[in-house]
């Protein structure tokens, strides 16, 4: 997979111009731009994105990935300007799903349901630290690490918060169709930017975000020509 690079060239004289954009034998992506009548030819070397999958940024969504989606719609704006609708959009996303995405530390202190499983907000979980139950640390080997809980044969013992569980969960590759829906996203938002906001809200299931006061509009909604791509990763709170 290559990610979209959009490129530009100004020309040096009239006339028609040939290119091509392809990697060498070393693997390097290079631009050659050739003018027919002139022989004049110009080769800029690029590094392109080749990869499986996922999006590796540690993040949803980063600024260099918006512009290359957005191609030359983008230049109008600052990287502050891009940044900040990405900030948004995240927000947005990780509202809806209450959840976060990106890979990190947790301590998590919770009621043990007096049943063998528990599920911890955050996941998929990538590690265990620590889990404690009524004050007593229990050994690795008794337990099971599973994407979004851990199996304790013995039970999580029925209390108020007796439970306390350090453990990192995340992605350290986003999925695909993730990332994707939170770089439109941004696109979107960016593209809105210069409407008028009195336009008010969106709605996507239960999830509603208003971006100015007054009445919520259930027609409007950023997020859902996205709702496929991210209504699977909800984390349901009962």
């Amino acid at each position: 997979r290559v990610a979209l690079v959009t490129l530009a060239h100004q020309a040096g004289a009239p006339g028609l111009y040939g290119g091509t954009f392809a990697p060498d034998a070393a693997g390097i992506w290079r631009l050659s731009i050739r003018h027919d009548d002139y022989g004049l030819e110009a080769t800029q070397q690029f590094e392109v994105e080749v990869g499986g999958a996922g999006y590796t940024g540690g993040t949803l969504t980063d600024v260099t990935a918006v512009r290359l989606y957005m191609g030359a719609r983008s230049l109008v704006y600052t990287d502050d300007q891009v940044q900040a609708a990405l900030d948004a959009a995240c927000a947005m996303v990780e509202t809806y799903c209450n959840r976060t995405f990106a890979a990190d530390d947790y301590t998590h202190t919770l009621d043990g349901r007096g049943t063998d499983m528990l599920w911890l907000p955050q996941y998929p979980i990538n590690d265990v630290t620590t889990l404690t139950i009524d004050d007593e640390e229990i050994d690795a080997a008794d337990y099971t690490v599973e994407d979004q809980s851990i199996y304790y044969e013995d039970g999580f013992t029925l209390g108020r918060r007796n439970v306390v569980v350090e453990y990192n969960a995340g992605y350290t590759t986003m999925p695909a169709d993730l990332h994707h829906a939170v770089t439109a996203l941004t696109a979107d938002l960016l593209g809105t930017s210069g409407r008028d906001t009195t336009l008010q809200s969106e709605r996507l299931g239960d999830y509603q975000y208003t971006t100015a006061g007054g009445a919520a509009n259930p027609a409007a909604g950023l997020l859902s020509p996205y709702a496929s791509s991210i209504a699977k990763y909800r984390r349901m709170v009962l």
